[in-house]
């Protein structure tokens, strides 16, 4: 698989989306790597990047940190956990509600078949992402439009 260094715009989206968090994330400390799907890696070890040819027989780099998506960075849940959050998250309070949100359902405060209900008042931005975690545990992404939706990937959901 090929990879390549991201560009400087890239690396914009990237600290957007750790500022809108209010996170911390230094990618000076990094590489950032991107494949052809998109998907990026961090890697925060040293090995000389000017051989093209090392560009082009890396097979995995890294730590999977999220991906590019209509000119918006999509983090993972293993970079949220990196960034350490403090701004748009939101707290499941109890166990079998967090599990319910790892089997993939959403969050609203109207109740309804397969929909976590809470009475705290879900204030964020139409369409923005939110950082879903139990006690101190991130559990995943989900995206505000009226409700928190579940955005687990299908593989990572339990079953």
């Amino acid at each position: 698989m090929k990879f390549r260094r991201a560009s400087n715009n890239e690396i914009e989206l990237i600290n957007k989306i750790v500022d809108k968090f209010k996170g911390n994330f230094d990618a000076e400390k990094f590489f950032v790597f991107v494949d052809k799907f998109n998907k990026v890696y961090i890697y925060n070890g040293n090995f000389n990047l000017n051989s093209a040819n090392i560009m082009a027989n890396i097979m995995s780099a890294g730590l999977y940190a999220g991906k590019f998506k209509d000119n918006e960075f999509i983090p993972s849940d293993e970079f949220i956990d990196i960034i350490k959050p403090k701004k748009y998250v939101f707290e499941i309070e109890d166990k079998d509600n967090a599990i319910r949100f790892m089997k993939g359902q959403d969050i609203s405060n109207e109740a309804g078949k397969y929909i976590i209900h809470t009475s705290k008042k879900l204030d964020f931005e139409e369409n923005s992402l939110i950082a879903v975690k139990y006690k101190h545990i991130f559990l995943g992404i989900g995206r505000f439009n009226n409700k928190i939706v579940n955005k687990i990937s299908k593989r990572r959901k339990l079953h």
